[in-house]
């Protein structure tokens, strides 16, 4: 039977982000959400964008309003969180959690 100090040794490290890391990951995450509601709201549900977009309108909003349909489609979002969330598993690191938020 081990001892208590062997067995703090023997037990693998949990991972643990800095402080100065749970600020940053929140800040991201504040960030991402904010730009994610200005995206659904402000430009792909927003009625005359789409109706000038799918008039012909050749505009930066309507090029960016297009790519995130098509990734949406296509689940781009959904599969970057899977993998991200695997790496997370095999190798945990502040880098991956931020890219899975």
């Amino acid at each position: 039977m081990m001892t208590e100090p062997e067995l703090r040794e023997a037990s693998p490290k949990l991972f643990m982000p800095s402080r100065r890391a749970v600020v940053i990951l929140a800040v991201l995450g504040l960030a991402a959400l904010g730009l994610a509601l200005f995206l659904r709201y402000g430009i792909i549900q927003n009625t005359p964008i789409g109706l000038a977009c799918e008039a012909g309108e050749d505009s930066l909003t309507c090029k960016l309003r297009l790519a995130v349909i098509v990734m949406f489609i296509q689940d781009c979002f959904g599969w970057t969180a899977v993998i991200a969330a695997g790496v997370q598993l095999w190798r945990p690191s502040s880098i991956v959690l931020g890219v899975g938020l």
